[in-house]
C-alpha cells in the first residue's frame, strides 16, 4: 500500500521562505555586531574608574498588561583627575542589574570633561566596557530568533 502526502505549499515557495528568513537573520546579526563594535569604539577615548553607589531611588512602572516592574536611579561618586564627582543617574538600572548601596560600579568618563560619564558594563562581544543602557542586544536576539525559525 502506497501512502502519498499532499503538499499544500509548493517546494519552491518553501525554499523561497527559507532563503528570505536566512537573509534577514544574517542581516540583523550583521547589524547587531556592527552596532556593538561601533558603539564600543565610541568610548575608547574615555577613561575608566570605579565608582561607588551611595544611594538608590526606586521607580514603579506598570506596562500595558498591568504588570508591575521597577527601575532604579542612583547617586554615584567617582574620582576623576583628582576631583570627586557625585552624579545622579537616570533610572538605568533594572531589577536584574541593580547594585547594592556601597557597591562599586565601572564608570567611563571623558578626560576633558569628567562630568560626561556613563555607568558601564562589560560587553561579551566587543570585549570592552560599554554604557549600561546599551540596547544593541535586540539586533542579535532578533537575528538568532529568525535563524531559529528558519531551521525549524
Amino acid at each position: 500500500m502506497k501512502i502519498t502526502v499532499k503538499r499544500y505549499v509548493d517546494q519552491k515557495v518553501i525554499w523561497l521562505i527559507f532563503a528570505v528568513l536566512m537573509v534577514l537573520s544574517v542581516i540583523t546579526m550583521y547589524f547587531g555586531t556592527i552596532h556593538r563594535f561601533t558603539y564600543a569604539s565610541k568610548y575608547e577615548e574615555y577613561s575608566q574608574v570605579s565608582g561607588r553607589v551611595y544611594s538608590l531611588q526606586e521607580y514603579e512602572h506598570t506596562d500595558s498588561d498591568d504588570d508591575t516592574y521597577y527601575t532604579y536611579s542612583a547617586v554615584i561618586g567617582y574620582t576623576a583627575n583628582g576631583t570627586e564627582y557625585l552624579q545622579n543617574t537616570d533610572d538605568i538600572f533594572s531589577e536584574d542589574n541593580v547594585p547594592d548601596e556601597g557597591r562599586r560600579v565601572p564608570i567611563l568618563y571623558r578626560n576633558d570633561n569628567p562630568d560626561d560619564y556613563v555607568v558601564a558594563k562589560y560587553d561579551w562581544l566587543s570585549q570592552s566596557l560599554v554604557p549600561l543602557k546599551d540596547g544593541g542586544d535586540i539586533w542579535l536576539f532578533t537575528g538568532v530568533l529568525l535563524l531559529g525559525l528558519t531551521v525549524l
